[in-house]
């Protein structure tokens, strides 16, 4: 159920993993274009003409343990869950021209009178939507360093083309979010 920003008191990552579990994660053109090139034309698939990351079993492809393997290359869907921006909704979901929404599936969600800390969360969400900022702070698990085994180990690197002949139009790419999972 989706609960407006009013409603929750707090948000914390707990890094359980849950949410690479559950969905399928949509990508943007420009996301899909860096994760093939980067990690191998084999990390997406095509379904419906969207590109989303492949799943291995019932989880996505970069979840190794409870740890995403992409940490700052994220996908935008799965830096902002389990938050939800929109441009419409109802009086209580409105911050700053959005109308911000919690997803209360995620366990971090604590419902309640809203922290200040909690401030600081939706402000950086809608940062990371509008791409005025990338490394996330108050947006993520708190992992102590050499907890995440090095990508390279686990992922074979080979750069091959999402798509031969593909031109994209990057000032288009980054004008929308995907926040949608399918």
């Amino acid at each position: 159920m989706l609960l407006p920003w009013s409603k929750v008191k707090d948000w914390t990552c707990f890094a359980c993993g849950e949410c690479c579990k559950w969905f399928f994660v949509s990508l943007r053109p420009d996301e899909a274009v860096r994760i093939s090139s980067t990690y191998g034309r084999d990390k997406i698939e095509i379904v419906h003409g969207k590109p989303i990351l492949r799943r291995i079993g019932n989880s996505c492809v970069f979840l190794h343990g409870n740890l995403c393997l992409l940490g700052d290359e994220k996908p935008i869907a799965c830096k902002l869950w389990p938050i939800i921006i929109m441009r419409e909704g109802d009086a209580e979901s409105y911050f700053c021209g959005y109308h911000v929404y919690f997803d209360d599936r995620c366990p971090g969600v604590q419902k309640g009178r809203p922290s200040d800390r909690l401030y600081r969360v939706i402000m950086e969400a809608i940062h990371l939507k509008e791409g005025r900022i990338i490394k996330q702070i108050n947006t993520t698990a708190k992992i102590k360093s050499g907890l995440l085994p090095s990508t390279a180990a686990f992922i074979f690197v080979k750069k091959v083309p999402l798509l031969r002949g593909l031109s994209m139009n990057t000032s288009l790419c980054n004008r929308q979010s995907t926040l949608h999972f399918i």
